[in-house]
């Protein structure tokens, strides 16, 4: 992100450049498109770092208690009734890939799972999960 916003810059400052050296920028269409175009870039890269610096979240694979269900986990979840085994982490949503059982802390499963442990049951919908196993998610590091 960081060399997005230095090549815009020298984008911008380039473009501005150019279009002071046309002349007089009272009435210089390109001097205010490209001015234009530097102040709307600038709200979207503000934007941008904004919504990344609140979604990230870094996990710290010391401070993950395996005893109960969180972020950061996996997690092996028996259905009662046919004795099939699943597994899923519980992640970031920028993680989330619900087809290879990677879930966002966020989604209503992984909701009803958080903080519970080895043993408990949880309903969804007509099914119900036993948890068989916690442990740490395996995940690359930013």
């Amino acid at each position: 992100m960081i060399d997005l916003e230095k090549d815009y810059r020298r984008f911008a400052d380039t473009e501005l450049a150019e279009a002071v050296a046309l002349g007089d920028i009272r009435e210089n269409a390109e001097y205010d498109s490209a001015q234009w175009r530097q102040s709307h870039m600038a709200a979207l890269i503000a934007e941008l770092h904004s919504a990344v610096s609140s979604q990230i979240i870094f996990i710290d694979e010391l401070k993950i208690d395996p005893s109960a269900v969180s972020i950061g986990t996996e997690v092996t979840l028996r259905e009662v009734h046919s004795g099939q085994l699943e597994k899923y982490a519980i992640l970031g949503p920028h993680e989330s890939d619900a087809a290879n059982g990677v879930i966002s802390y966020l989604a209503p499963f992984a909701k009803q799972l958080i903080r519970k442990k080895v043993g408990n049951e949880i309903a969804i919908g007509s099914l119900c999960y036993k948890i068989e196993c916690i442990a740490l998610a395996k995940f690359s590091k930013p």
